[in-house]
């Protein structure tokens, strides 16, 4: 076992397997880390930010009050998306596995493709669709996407697969940055929370020609409300500034999520050896579980909080 003191030490025989895990979850976590911090060079497309969140966490609005609601689910959906979650992302990946899905998504980043695709998506929309949905398949293939996800069905196309990255982008700073959920952004926004306008614009500069903030922004305008205006201002030139830390709280929030739905997680003291084995990020066991727990109680409020 290792040390509390010292997560590095073992005399465990499994120590090269463990060490193998620890280092694919971290090269997750730096991924993620980098892609929040970078920012964005997504083509521009149309549309309301705030519906693709909403979509996206399977809420689905209402004919009558234009209002969204939970909407119904495969109930065999949900453990097979923990399921697939677990073997990718838990603390108990498969490192081959993730690997393998990664060299097959290296395809898009590759510079050669990327112009390729590039010229073809101004030439012939019509054949780009027809590649990217090829090359988009084989991605959700090697990462052994369940078939049921709606994943499969909503990467149809090119503009389906900026929708999603656009909402997965805003879900992550939300957690991250902010520790509240957009859906319970939007709704304040929605009612005439000045705050939560100005937090969804610091997400993503979307959100200043939604319909969930269009209300406040365009009363303001009316009002010539110069302090709000100049805070609008700041907020769209706002760059969070992201440690690991904030990743960590990330990855959290994702365990918590698959705890709820029946995945079993790890000791802490596993979890501490997977994550920050150097102790870089936490000088000791007991500073890591009490970050765990508060990172826990802040999950139940954000989940408890996001109820349209």
């Amino acid at each position: 076992m290792c040390s509390e003191q010292n997560p590095t030490t073992s005399k465990r025989k499994n120590v090269a397997s463990g060490d193998e895990t620890s280092r694919t979850l971290r090269g997750f976590l730096a991924a993620t880390l980098h892609s929040l911090r970078r920012e964005q060079r997504l083509p521009p497309i149309k549309g309301d930010l705030s519906s693709w969140i909403f979509q996206m966490h399977g809420f689905e609005k209402d004919p009558e009050t234009q209002e969204y609601r939970p909407g119904k689910s495969d109930p065999a959906l949900m453990p097979s998306l923990t399921a697939w979650m677990g073997q990718m992302t838990g603390p108990r990946l498969d490192p081959k596995k993730v690997k393998g899905a990664t060299l097959k998504a290296s395809e898009f980043q590759d510079g050669r493709r990327t112009e390729e695709l590039t010229k073809l998506y101004r030439k012939n929309l019509k054949e780009f669709e027809s590649q990217f949905n090829r090359l988009a398949l084989g991605v959700l293939d090697a990462y052994e996407v369940p078939a049921g996800l709606p994943t499969r069905s909503n990467l149809s196309t090119f503009e389906d697969a900026l929708k999603i990255l656009r909402a997965s982008h805003a879900l992550e700073v939300c957690l991250a940055v902010h520790e509240i959920h957009p859906v319970t952004l939007i709704v304040r926004a929605s009612r005439g929370d000045r705050r939560a306008v100005l937090d969804l614009v610091k997400v993503d500069k979307l959100f200043l020609h939604d319909p969930c903030t269009e209300k406040v922004i365009r009363e303001a305008e009316l009002r010539n409300d110069r302090p709000f205006l100049e805070q609008l201002a700041r907020a769209q030139t706002y760059r969070p500034k992201l440690r690991a830390r904030e990743v960590h709280r990330l990855y959290f929030y994702l365990l918590f999520m698959l705890e709820s739905q029946g995945m079993q997680l790890p000791t802490e003291h596993e979890l501490w050896r997977v994550v920050d084995p150097h102790g870089r990020e936490y000088e000791s066991l007991g500073a890591f579980e009490r970050d765990f727990q508060r990172r826990k109680e802040a999950f139940a409020k954000m989940m408890n909080d996001a109820n349209p």
